[in-house]
Order: C-alpha cells, then structure tokens, then sequence
C-alpha cells in the first residue's frame, strides 16, 4: 500500500514538474468547467487525487457516470482494433500522427513500432476525463 501510495506520488509529481512549465490561466475555472461538455473530476490537493488513485485501482468503480480517460481509451481502442485495422506499417504511423490526441507509437528495440493509447502508463488517466482533464483546487491539469 505504502509502495503504491510512493509510486503513485512520484507519478504526480512528475506532472506537476511538467505543469510548472506550462502557462495556466487560473482564471475563468468555472466558466470553462461548464462549456466542458466531458464531466471533470475535482479535488482539492493532490493527496485527494492519490486517494482517488487507490480507490480507484481497488474497485474500478465511478462516480456519477463518470467516465476516465482510461475508460474511454479502452473502449476506443478495442473498437479500433489495430492489430485487425491497419494493413500495413505505414497507415499505422499515418494514423497515429492524425490522432496523435489518442494514440502514439513506441519504438522497439528492432525496430517495430508498438500501436498505443496516449498515457497509457501514466496512473492519472484514471482521474482525467476523456479529454484528459481534472481539476485540484483553481488549476486544470
């Protein structure tokens, strides 16, 4: 549990390192939350995401309808089913730069590329909405 709680801080630690880099408009919070069509989950410190984080992990249940961006990636994917979509490794790339909102490529060490949703290793994909969004306290992330 202890070892879960560390790894999943440290995770979001990394993100808030990466956000600091990024220009935030904390302004106007409510105003975007209600033109969001996708409900966004809101906290009021990252202990409470983390807290989200466990439960979440130990019983894969939402709250009011809420869907995760995991969720919906999953979804996604399966319908898009790639190992049966693309016929060849160049529509595979081409598809993954047009949709690179959703999916990535991984480079193997041989050389072959692995077809991915975005964040796929990344644990807050369990608190962000389909568009990849939560709130803690007056920032968006």
């Amino acid at each position: 549990m202890k070892t879960a709680k560390l790894t999943m801080m440290t995770t979001l630690m990394a993100l808030m390192l990466l956000a600091v880099g990024c220009k935030k408009e904390n302004e106007n919070t409510a105003e975007r939350q209600q033109n969001n069509s996708t409900p966004m989950l809101q906290f009021n410190s990252f202990d409470e995401v983390i807290d989200y984080l466990v439960d979440e992990k130990k019983n894969k249940s939402n709250k009011d309808g809420f869907v995760s961006y995991a969720e919906y990636m999953e979804k996604e994917y399966k319908d898009l089913d790639p190992e049966n979509f693309f016929k060849t490794k160049e529509e595979m790339i081409q598809y993954a730069l047009e949709h690179h909102d959703k999916y990535q490529l991984i480079l193997c060490e041989d050389g072959e590329y692995i077809f991915e949703t975005r964040l796929y290793n990344h644990d807050y994909k369990y608190v962000a909405n389909k568009d990849g969004m939560f709130q803690v306290k007056n920032k968006v992330y």
